[in-house]
């Protein structure tokens, strides 16, 4: 009777500690799906420029893709458990101090707060999932990956109906409490105690030697930089030409909807060659998404169609690259590299979003295409170089 109640204890625990982490997760997955909703009234409230908002949007990313980098170095020396908790706590002070800011100074110190807390414990996610559950760590990665898909297509229109109803504020605070109860029940629950690593820091030199991982970091760089751009650009463009909060909001319903079958889809098509080609697909796919949103904005239809091809596009890229480059890279390597991925996906954002906020849609058209074409032939070199370089063995 004791050990059944000591084990029930423990699943209980365990429970706990899985949905805090989930939580966690969801709120690193709201805030990149509902703050392009709320750009143009964040924008009118606080009289902004758009050079100006381009800085709320860009700090929040700039400093997760920092922090990121920072967790993968340091990851495996301090205790997980105390730095997810950390990061967690920093990003529910973040999200108050944004909700309560009154100008765009105290707007992005909360921003920056949000985005080194979400930087020190997003890439823990996964870790701690397998950790909890070491035994059925595919199916809680599942679990993950699709309750994150689901949250990922169904904010917009939740963030639809409280921006009408609070304003933006509403928004911010809505990050906050997830995360502060993803606080509560991680900080109650119980998570299994990792495998000790081995001695000594892993040979970074050896990494540096792998061209074809390093060429797959710049297509990641590409890809994220064309997909954080339209995030940025087509909801205050949409705001522009008349279209209402509703509307908006059903387009980028569309995106995630599409990105989250697509990703379903491809789950078992991740093997061989097939690996290459689906991600040469994702430039393509993006920029086809960008031209049919901005040649056919007064049709529905067609703007949905491009919003389902952005959508299809970040699937082809999103997994796929990642699930390369941690085949293409040695295990000793996959926490530093993994943390990689994410910065250089973020960086491509920034680096999008501050050169070409307030250019014409001419400028953006020429941009998308331009991405698309460089993307894939870095694509194709970065398959030559793993192949010739026996890599991919």
């Amino acid at each position: 009777m004791a050990n059944t109640s000591l084990s029930v204890e423990k699943s209980v625990g365990d429970l706990g500690a899985v949905s805090g982490i989930i939580l966690a997760s969801i709120a690193f997955v709201m805030e990149l799906t509902l703050l392009p909703l709320i750009l143009a009234e964040l924008q009118r409230d606080l009289s902004l420029s758009l050079g100006q908002l381009s800085w709320v949007f860009n700090t929040y990313a700039a400093a997760v893709a920092l922090t990121v980098l920072t967790t993968g170095l340091i990851g495996d020396v301090v205790a997980k458990r105390l730095l997810f908790g950390a990061g967690v706590l920093l990003f529910v002070i973040g999200s108050v101090v944004s909700a309560a800011s009154m100008d765009l100074e105290t707007l992005i110190i909360g921003r920056l707060m949000q985005g080194i807390g979400g930087g020190l414990f997003s890439p823990l996610v996964p870790i701690l999932l397998t950790q909890t559950f070491p035994n059925a760590s595919g199916r809680i990665l599942m679990i993950w990956g699709g309750l994150a898909g689901v949250v990922a297509t169904l904010s917009p229109t939740f963030g639809d109906v409280l921006l009408t109803t609070f304003g933006w504020r509403a928004i911010f605070f809505t990050f906050g409490l997830v995360a502060l109860l993803a606080l509560v029940l991680f900080a109650r629950g119980r998570i299994a105690a990792g495998q000790r690593r081995r001695a000594g820091l892993p040979d970074y030199r050896a990494f540096l030697s792998l061209r074809g991982v390093w060429l797959l970091l710049v297509f990641i760089f590409l890809t994220y930089g064309c997909f954080t751009y339209f995030l940025f650009y087509f909801p205050i463009h949409l705001e522009q030409k008349g279209f209402s909060t509703h509307s908006i909001a059903w387009v980028l319903t569309a995106v995630w909807a599409s990105f989250t079958a697509f990703s379903f889809i491809l789950r078992d098509r991740l093997e061989g060659k097939g690996v290459w080609f689906i991600m040469m697909l994702s430039p393509t796919l993006l920029a086809g998404g960008f031209l049919m949103g901005l040649l056919f904005i007064e049709m529905t239809t067609a703007l949905c169609l491009g919003a389902i091809m952005v959508g299809a596009g970040l699937a082809c890229c999103n997994s796929p690259s990642t699930h390369l480059v941690l085949k293409l890279t040695p295990p000793d390597l996959h926490a530093f590299v993994s943390s990689l991925d994410i910065t250089f996906a973020r960086c491509g954002g920034v680096v999008s979003v501050a050169l070409l906020s307030g250019v014409g849609a001419n400028y953006v058209a020429a941009f998308a295409v331009a991405i698309a074409l460089l993307a894939i032939v870095v694509c194709r070199l970065s398959y030559a170089f793993a192949k010739d370089s026996a890599e991919l063995s």
